[in-house]
């Protein structure tokens, strides 16, 4: 990454600092949180999330306004998640959403590979989860992505073990009115498509017809076109984890989590800004 790229992330995470709202002052007044905010973002979009390399990269680059410890950076960066949140959140009001073909989908996140589950101590915080035709021991991804940019507009996270549809209700779904919603068979629940058909939301499951019951030509045309275009998910997903190391590094769970919040941040701003990253 290029000075000139560096000093357009400062530049959105300035703008970004001054338009929200002030915040009770705290102990450390000497590093503020368009700082912290800075090295947050520079991590994962060029350091593979690492904070120290991101640390000591702009530390070389002279882009740090005062010297900043990574323990320092550690304790900040738990009391801005809030503010990580709203980012992301800017990023993506960044280009308004007026497509109206969304996809929902899930993907797992493991936090350790099956043959070290036994020797973890995190057993008790983590659960067991099934994606994929194969198992893992983590968390899983629900995203929303619009089709057209392949932008993913909002997200949540669940441990394995929650099914899909039970991770549904956790959605506000701040979709454009008439937004058509495609998702997988793991999402056919008709209590939720109830339920968003209130908020002028439709969601589309593929269903499968029953073998009794062939399909004419016209409806597996559509079945078809649904299949292709929900597989634009799974490639968002594709790089999304290409991002990511083989290992994150991590000690609280929480802190697991908020490394992903960063590569998505990324991820978004790589394609809303392509004028600086390309």
């Amino acid at each position: 990454m290029t000075s000139f790229q560096l000093k357009a992330i400062y530049s959105l995470i300035e703008l970004f600092c001054s338009l929200n709202t002030a915040k009770k002052p705290h102990g450390n007044q000497k590093v503020s949180d368009t700082t912290i905010l800075y090295i947050y973002i520079t991590a994962f979009l060029c350091e593979q999330g690492t904070f120290r390399r991101a640390i000591r990269r702009l530390k070389a680059e002279q882009f740090l306004p005062c010297s900043v410890s990574e323990s320092t950076f550690c304790r900040r960066i738990q009391r801005l998640k809030a503010d990580i949140e709203r980012l992301s959140r800017l990023i993506v009001m960044y280009q308004r959403l007026t497509q109206e073909l969304f996809i929902i989908d899930a993907c797992s996140l493991p936090i350790l590979k099956n043959v070290r589950v036994n020797r973890s101590a995190r057993t008790q915080t983590v659960k067991w989860g099934y994606s994929a035709s194969q198992y893992f021991f983590g968390y899983k991804l629900h995203a929303i992505v619009d089709a057209r940019n392949k932008l993913i507009v909002q997200y949540e996270f669940s441990e394995g073990n929650i099914h899909d549809v039970t991770a549904l209700a956790e959605f506000n779904f701040e979709l454009p009115p008439a937004s058509r919603l495609l998702a997988d068979k793991a999402y056919d629940s008709a209590k939720h498509e109830k339920q968003l058909q209130d908020q002028k939301i439709q969601l589309d499951p593929i269903r499968k017809s029953p073998k009794w019951q062939q399909m004419t030509y016209a409806e597996g045309e559509a079945h078809t076109q649904k299949i292709r275009t929900r597989r634009k998910i799974e490639a968002v997903f594709s790089v999304l984890k290409r991002q990511m190391p083989s290992k994150i590094d991590f000690v609280k769970t929480s802190t697991f989590l908020l490394k992903i919040t960063g590569f998505i941040i990324a991820y978004n701003m790589k394609i809303q800004f392509p004028q600086y990253f390309y």
